[in-house]
C-alpha cells in the first residue's frame, strides 16, 4: 500500500524548535514486585532512556543537523530521570527540562501527557514534538496521542521516516503491516516514531563529559498548573506477577494416535 505525493521541498533553515519527550525506564525486564506493597522493586537497577524514545531523539538531532533546529529534551519523572536527560544532552540535545511531579506524578499515560503538554506550552514556540511509539515498561502507547489532544496539535503515529520538512508542514511515512502511507501534516504537530526510522548514535566521551556538568532545570506541578491536584485518571491498586503454569504431559503413540487421544480428552472435558 503506497500513496505517491508530489511536493516541492523547501530548503533552508528556519530555526525550528523540536521537543523530544523521553521517559527513563529500568534497564531490565526482570523487575520483581514487592508482595506486601505491590510496588515495583527498582533499587539497584540502572535507568536508561526508553528504547523507542532513543529513535525520536536521534531523529530530532538529525533534523538539527540538517535544518538548524533547536532540540529540547523533556521528561516527567523523579530526580533520577536527570540521568536520561543528561544522556540526551550528551547525544546532541541543546536543552533538557525535567518535570518533577513528586508524589503527584500521574500513574497513567493521559496524566503524564497532560504535564508534558503544560511543559511544552511553558517552553513555547515549539514547531515539532517527537515521541517514541510507546514505553517498554507499560506498553500503553497513549502518551503521544493524548499529548496531541491536550496541545490541540495534529498528530501522526507509527512514523518510519520524514520525506520533507517545511516551516509550516511536514511529509512523513506511516508504517503499516503491508506497506506504508504518505501523510502531509501541518506544524506544529506531535509525531510518534517507530524503530525503522533510523539507527541511534552513541554519545561521544566529550559529549558525556560536557553533559555531566550541565544543570537540568526542574519544573514542579505547581509551576505548570498552579496546584498539586491529583492528575491521574486511573490509580494502580496493586501489582502482581501472573502465575506460571507448570507441568504438562507428552502423549504416546503416532501423531494420529496422539490426535485421537487429545480429541477424546477434550470431549470428555466438554471442551469440544
Amino acid at each position: 500500500m503506497e500513496e505517491v505525493v508530489e511536493e516541492v521541498v523547501e530548503e533552508g533553515s528556519w530555526g525550528m524548535k523540536v521537543v523530544v519527550c523521553l521517559k527513563q525506564v529500568p534497564e531490565t525486564t526482570e523487575i520483581e514486585i514487592d508482595r506486601t506493597t505491590g510496588e515495583l522493586k527498582t533499587d539497584g537497577i540502572r535507568g536508561i532512556i526508553n528504547p523507542y524514545d532513543t529513535y525520536a531523539l536521534e531523529e530530532a538531532i538529525r533534523i538539527k543537523e540538517g535544518e538548524g533546529a533547536h532540540v529540547v529534551a523533556l521528561s516527567v519523572g523523579d530526580q533520577a530521570s536527570t540521568e536520561a536527560l543528561k544522556e540526551a544532552l550528551a547525544l546532541g540535545a541543546d536543552e533538557a527540562v525535567l518535570v518533577d511531579a513528586g508524589e503527584a506524578e500521574p500513574q497513567d499515560g493521559p496524566g503524564i501527557a497532560f504535564l508534558l503538554a503544560k511543559a511544552v506550552e511553558r517552553i513555547g514556540d515549539v514547531d515539532l514534538v517527537l515521541c517514541g511509539k510507546e514505553a517498554v515498561d507499560g506498553w500503553g502507547g497513549v502518551v503521544g496521542p493524548a499529548l496531541a489532544a491536550y496541545l490541540q496539535y495534529p498528530q501522526v503515529t507509527m512514523v518510519r521516516g520524514f520525506r520533507s520538512l517545511a516551516a509550516d508542514h511536514c511529509t512523513v511515512e506511516r508504517l503499516f503491516e503491508d506497506g506504508f502511507q504518505v501523510v502531509r501534516c501541518g506544524l506544529p504537530a506531535v509525531v510518534s516514531v517507530v524503530k525503522e526510522i533510523n539507527e541511534p548514535r552513541m554519545a561521544s566521551l566529550r559529549g558525556m563529559m560536557q553533559a555531566r556538568r550541565r544543570e537540568i532545570p526542574v519544573l514542579s506541578v505547581s509551576d505548570l498548573v498552579g496546584e498539586t491536584a491529583d492528575l491521574s485518571s486511573i490509580k494502580i491498586l496493586t501489582r502482581r506477577k501472573p502465575e506460571v503454569a507448570t507441568g504438562g504431559e507428552i502423549l504416546d503413540g503416532t501423531p494420529a494416535e496422539q490426535v485421537a487421544t487429545l480429541v477424546n480428552r477434550l470431549r470428555a472435558d466438554k471442551v469440544l
